[in-house]
């Protein structure tokens, strides 16, 4: 880990703020203008209706009425009200949107089927789908819910949805509300809140009080808002470190976002920067690295009237923007939990002008919900951690750094220097790699040393794996189980917890877990699914699978165990097995917090808390977390290893714990080729660094032809991952076992496997060194000596490729078999839609 010294005293700099109000939070609801128009609506499905009901709000279009949709005993039935509106924003602007329903027998679980949902369109044709508030299920009054919204990119279209569908029973809506978000002269957006600011922009920490909906107000002696705030510094060279700790004192449950911004104003003040002015890293000099082939920058119009600030906020490696003073930023994915603004897909965030670069990144040893943006208004770069306190847990922890970095090398320098930072978190512990084979025995592959396995999920012939030089790993899966109920039983939850109560009382340890492990929802009642999937007909409920769990039985200790580390691992073990596999490691079927109290003491990370009531819970990425982090604590001390199936998806902090990751995924969905996209699999590339990524296609096999495989396998080159195969639906027709279908792509394993290992094993690079004169032709580089080159512009190109520095002076496309020659630091290649090139310096051995 990166080492720290001088450190500084509690309260560090935040203690120069004398408990002022940083920020004033302005009500602006009340103002906003619904573009919601009652002749717009229309039903989803003919057998919805709309009819007059008591009590109903007068601003429900149409007048004096709400809407209904009653699906009777019809659990498939899709009903539902929406309306699409036209925004064509120029700029950003964040979105509100609200309704109320309330339910009469509302079957199923709660998900996205009983929502306010929201579709949208960018304006340069991209979209963002479904962005939803879940209601509730059962019975119950008017719920409010609210979906907030801060697009990354201006919204062309908005398409509102009220559904009810695939859930029994009867739903009612009413006062639905949509509207932008646009703040008046001297004020602006912070971190998704409303302000107007309050003082110069300087370094420091501030706190809100979101369920008071409080102003930002700094400490004052280490207090504020009924907290207790400590904190220590340390640095070294261009790198702070902030720890600390955030403690209630008012013994009630708490909903707090915790600040820390820097400025990055021409006038900006700061302890660390007195004098006012712009101290950047020291320049290297050439250009930056731009392997998008257009400046490896997504740039925003300016806002009419608006002077750009000179800074860029760099979103991604291949995505930067130029930071105006009405616009905030950041790169995040959509939660029912936190303030709104959301969680951060990476675990940091930078800004830019010309060489200087600021950062700030988290320490993913101490996970905890965040983000991290540039507010323009504030000319802030800012962390924010939202924390749920309570009696039970009325602290959190956090830890955080401050770094600059050489400013012309964009995000991937950023994340380059991150990477020096964690060395631990990065390393490789699986030199030689491969494709990953769910569950199929390997040797039952006709000529499987063609396929290139290496990674092997499930331990059902574990000596021959060893024998044969795989990786085999026992499968466990967190955060569920999975009930089977019996045949003709009705699908309720009142049925599923009947079960449950029953399989308990016969001594079945899941059904016991359940009683001491099983998420509590907001009403104090246990959670689940009801789910009809080829493995399980019945309930799949939300289990938390943290190994502090009070009781003798727990889903934690039926997963792992003493007993069961020693069977496995120890002197009497059959066979060598190599590490422990983790299924759905991010959560697909669980709730997104776990309410019940008697948990919150046992999580190792801190509280988040609902979007919605502002009640604390524990999120499951964090339960996740604590699984994970606690088989990997005695794995690797075993000199073992650990894999884990879909992360990373949303969160970063899985990936320390972990040396082989991947996903199933399905790129030719309904017959309709649609892989997955450059900023997904350059988000997955970015948190693994040099760990392997493996790939499991679940799809229609019989639509996914001999020409679609080369596609896979040529998109999966180009980033260093690893294609795999797996079945239509995680379960029945193995692609491998199905010689017809692997003897028809046997080529193209033996073309593309070898290469993809080659780069792979070399080692991903942040910082290419070289870039294309073609949006949309995409350079990554492996190791000293490989480059990738994919063209995914949709049309054949003729690229000039060009190296900042150290250019080789051959080159040789392993794909093609062709030499390059390098002249003045180019080269010219072409290629055709959805080709790869990979580059090898032809003298470096």
């Amino acid at each position: 880990m990166f080492r720290l010294f001088a450190v500084a005293c509690v309260f560090g700099i935040a203690c120069t703020l004398h408990g002022a109000t940083t920020k004033a939070v302005l009500r602006l609801d009340t103002k906003a203008e619904n573009l919601l128009k009652a002749a717009a609506w229309r039903a989803v499905d003919a057998r919805s209706s709309s009819r007059q009901t008591n009590g109903a709000n007068t601003n429900v279009p149409p007048d004096g009425e709400s809407f209904e949709c009653d699906n009777g005993s019809d659990a498939k039935i899709e009903r539902g009200f929406s309306q699409t509106l036209a925004l064509n924003q120029t700029v950003p602007l964040p979105i509100i949107a609200t309704a109320e329903s309330k339910a009469e027998n509302a079957g199923g679980s709660v998900n996205s089927d009983y929502s306010l949902y929201l579709d949208m369109v960018y304006t340069d044709g991209e979209s963002l789908w479904g962005q939803t508030s879940n209601f509730k299920v059962g019975t119950h009054d008017w719920q409010h819910v609210e979906v907030k919204v801060f697009p990354a990119k201006p919204v062309k279209t908005l398409s509102f949805y009220l559904l009810f569908r695939r859930h029994s029973g009867k739903a009612l809506f009413r006062n639905p509300v949509c509207y932008q978000l646009k703040t008046a002269e001297g004020a602006g957006m912070f971190d998704g809140v409303p302000v107007e600011f309050k003082g110069a922009s300087r370094d420091g920490f501030e706190v809100r009080d979101v369920a008071a909906g409080s102003d930002y107000v700094s400490f004052e002696n280490g207090e504020a808002l009924g907290l207790k705030f400590e904190v220590s510094s340390k640095t070294e060279a261009s790198v702070t470190q902030f720890t600390g700790k955030l403690t209630d004192t008012s013994g009630k449950d708490r909903a707090i976002s915790l600040i820390y911004a820097v400025p990055f104003g021409a006038q900006a003040t700061s302890p660390l920067n007195p004098a006012g002015t712009e101290a950047g890293a020291t320049p290297r000099g050439g250009e930056g690295d731009r392997s998008s082939g257009q400046d490896a920058r997504t740039t925003a119009g300016t806002e009419a009237g608006a002077t750009p600030l000179g800074w860029r906020w760099l979103a991604s490696p291949r995505s930067e923007m130029t930071i105006e003073p009405r616009r905030e930023y950041a790169n995040v994915s959509h939660w029912s939990a936190g303030s709104g603004m959301g969680l951060s897909k990476y675990p940091l965030g930078a800004i830019a002008k010309e060489n200087q670069g600021k950062a700030i990144g988290i320490d993913m040893t101490v996970p905890a919900f965040y983000r991290i943006g540039a507010s323009g208004p504030a000319k802030q770069l800012f962390i924010a951690y939202d924390f749920g306190l309570t009696p039970e847990k009325p602290s959190a922890e956090f830890s955080f750094y401050f770094f600059k970095f050489n400013g012309a090398d964009g995000f991937r320098g950023a994340l380059a220097q991150y990477y020096a930072m964690y060395p631990e978190c990065f390393r490789c512990r699986t030199p030689k790699q491969g494709l990953w084979m769910p569950f199929e025995k390997i040797s039952s592959v006709q000529g499987w040393e063609d396929f290139g396995f290496r990674f092997k999920e499930g331990n059902n012939e574990t000596a021959w794996d060893d024998t044969h030089d795989m990786i085999t790993f026992r499968y466990t899966e967190p955060l569920t189980w999975w009930m089977t109920m019996p045949k003709g039983s009705p699908k309720t939850m009142e049925a599923a917890v009947a079960e449950a109560q029953r399989l308990a009382a016969k001594g079945d340890k899941s059904a016991q877990a359940l009683l001491t492990s099983g998420y509590h929802d907001e009403d104090g009642k246990l959670m689940a699914q009801l789910r009809t999937e080829p493995w399980c007909d019945g309930a799949v409920w939300s289990m938390n699978s943290s190994p502090g769990i009070k009781g003798e039985i727990n889903d934690f200790q039926n997963k792992w165990n003493a007993q069961l580390r020693e069977q496995l691992y120890g002197a009497k073990r059959k066979g060598d097995l190599d590490g422990e596999y983790i299924d759905s490691s991010e959560g697909w079927v669980t709730g997104d917090l776990d309410f019940r109290r008697e948990h919150f003491a046992t999580a190792r990370a801190p509280l988040a808390f609902s979007r919605q009531s502002f009640k604390p819970g524990i999120l499951r990425e964090l339960i996740a977390y604590d699984y994970i982090r606690a088989i990997a604590d005695d794995v690797h001390g075993l000199g073992k290893l650990m894999m884990a199936n879909a992360t990373p998806i949303r969160v970063c902090w899985l990936a320390p714990w972990l040396d082989v990751m991947g996903t199933e995924t399905d790129w030719n969905h309904s017959g309709q080729w649609r892989p997955m996209s450059d900023e997904d699999l350059l988000y997955r590339r970015a948190i693994c660094g040099p760990k392997p990524y493996c790939f499991l296609m679940n799809t229609n096999f019989e639509q996914f032809s001999h020409e679609l495989v080369e596609k896979y396998m040529k998109r999966s080159l180009a980033y260093g991952m690893f294609p795999g195969f797996f079945s239509h639906n995680a379960s029945e027709g193995h692609y491998f076992t199905q010689p017809k279908l692997y003897n028809r792509d046997r080529d193209l394993f033996k073309k593309y496997v070898p290469l993809c290992r080659q780069v792979a094993e070399a080692g991903w690079q942040p910082v290419t060194g070289a870039s294309s004169n073609v949006a949309k032709v995409y350079v990554e580089r492996f190791g000293s000596k490989f480059w990738t080159v994919f063209n995914d512009s949709g049309g054949t190109q003729q690229v000039t490729l060009s190296w900042r520095e150290k250019a080789p002076r051959k080159c040789k496309d392993l794909v093609s078999g062709t030499d390059l020659s390098i002249v003045d630091g180019q080269a010219h290649v072409t290629l055709q839609a959805e080709d790869v090139a990979v580059l090898v310096d032809s003298e470096q051995k």
